[in-house]
């Protein structure tokens, strides 16, 4: 064996996994401060329909995009030191 990952489908099996429990979570809790944080601030009037929309537009994008570059920041290191665990791409 040797290897890390036998199977290249693998790696993309579990971040597919991780991503959809973790979008679960983020959804919820963007929405849960976004509502507490309007009501902090005293917003009562009716808001558009934009403002929330462009909360979870945020939490859709910032979400992967923290954790693939963290990934690939962390697997470039390991790929630069010559390891055998970095992933391949």
């Amino acid at each position: 064996h040797g290897e890390v990952h036998e199977e290249r489908g693998e790696v993309l099996h579990a971040v597919l996994i991780c991503y959809s429990l973790s979008s679960v979570f983020a959804g919820y809790s963007s929405g849960s401060y976004y509502k507490n944080y309007k009501a902090a601030l005293g917003r009562k009037q009716p808001s558009s329909d934009s403002e929330w929309q462009h909360a979870m537009f945020l939490t859709v994008l910032l979400l992967p995009t923290v954790l693939v570059s963290i990934i690939s920041f962390l697997n470039s290191i390991a790929w630069w030191k010559g390891t055998v665990n970095y992933i391949p791409f």
